[in-house]
């Protein structure tokens, strides 16, 4: 979910999840990015169902940017297997 400083969702914000491993040895992870539109709620979803394995222990951590005209905003969100995961991202003008 992306809120703007004034307590406002913004509808239309674009938002994208990626991985960026801090090791350049690590696995490329670029299959995991996704990028969506908030509705008009201020929400996006995105489904990493088809990404976990059954007995897999914890799933991702994922850097979150959302960002609409001349507001931007970053965060984290860790992904953990079969539940709904949610984060806000704070959009400010940049």
């Amino acid at each position: 979910m992306a809120k703007s400083n004034q307590e406002q969702r913004p509808i239309g914000a674009s938002v994208k999840l990626y991985a960026n491993p801090v090791d350049p040895l690590m696995p490329d992870f670029s299959r995991l990015t996704k990028e969506g539109v908030t509705d008009g709620s201020g929400q996006v979803l995105f489904d990493y169902s088809d990404f976990y394995k059954r007995g897999q222990a914890g799933f991702a951590v994922l850097d979150i940017h959302a960002e609409k005209d001349s507001l931007a905003g970053d965060g984290i969100i860790r992904i953990e297997e079969e539940v709904a995961n949610e984060e806000l991202v704070v959009v400010e003008p940049i």
